[in-house]
């Protein structure tokens, strides 16, 4: 994955968790009269006049000499009661991106995970996670998964701890046969993984929320170099250490 992909997604994060507050707020234009104007302002010239767009898509042109106030405030949609559930089963997908630095160069790489869990109505949730991961060579990760949302609020800060090991997908991974059915190359066994983040949870109607996180991901990784030539091996062990950028749907 190139600088410019990285960029990219970053970018669609920060402007996807933009656009939805951004929709959580109206334009609100109280008159002298009593009337209360709920949409979009479209055009505002101090001193003069408001321009509205209403609720009702209807548009309406107001002197300021008759309006008292103009504010932003939530639109009824974010003023409900949403049905936050506070305990049961739930269902994480994550996509992440992991970035750090290895012997002579920046690496991105990506991260796809589900978690089956149980969350406590504490906010304490408990899960069993796997999924695929791109390093040097596509690991299986198996790993426990320990969550935390403190308030039961719409939105929530959230911490999230993981612990676990990863498996090669493909083992023998840019090896060759060689005359006598030995390997020749690098033969990866796995190791253990380790993850932690916060960040916060939004929660939608129907008991869907999506979270978005910063957090840190460590990698084991041993590997055994074969040569047949002379018949001698080398284990060798990359330690890798990323930054994560997540973005994740929890389906309850």
């Amino acid at each position: 994955m190139t600088h410019n992909h990285f960029a990219y997604i970053l970018l669609l994060f920060i402007f996807s968790s933009q656009k939805i507050n951004a929709q959580e707020q109206e334009d609100v234009v109280y008159l002298k009269n009593g009337s209360v104007i709920h949409g979009e302002i479209l055009e505002q010239n101090p001193g003069e006049s408001v321009k509205i767009r209403s609720a009702s898509r209807d548009i309406f042109v107001y002197k300021m000499e008759d309006v008292t106030e103009i504010k932003k405030e939530p639109t009824p949609s974010s003023k409900k009661n949403f049905d936050i559930k506070e305990k049961g089963y739930q269902s994480v997908i994550n996509a992440s991106l992991l970035t750090g630095n290895n012997q002579y160069y920046t690496v991105t790489s990506l991260s796809l995970t589900n978690v089956q869990g149980y969350q406590f109505k504490s906010g304490l949730a408990l899960g069993i996670g796997s999924g695929i991961e791109w390093f040097n060579t596509t690991v299986i990760p198996v790993f426990a998964d320990v969550s935390y949302y403190p308030l039961k609020k719409r939105k929530t800060p959230y911490v999230s701890l993981q612990a676990g090991y990863s498996a090669p997908l493909n083992p023998n991974n840019g090896s060759d046969l060689g005359w006598d059915g030995g390997y020749y190359g690098s033969k990866y066994t796995g190791g253990a993984l380790f993850s932690a983040s916060i960040g916060t949870r939004r929660y939608f109607r129907n008991g869907y929320s999506m979270l978005l996180g910063l957090g840190y991901r460590y990698q084991k990784l041993e590997y055994t170099n074969i040569y047949d030539w002379n018949g001698t091996t080398r284990v060798q062990t990359e330690l890798l250490n990323r930054i994560s950028f997540k973005m994740g749907f929890i389906l309850s």
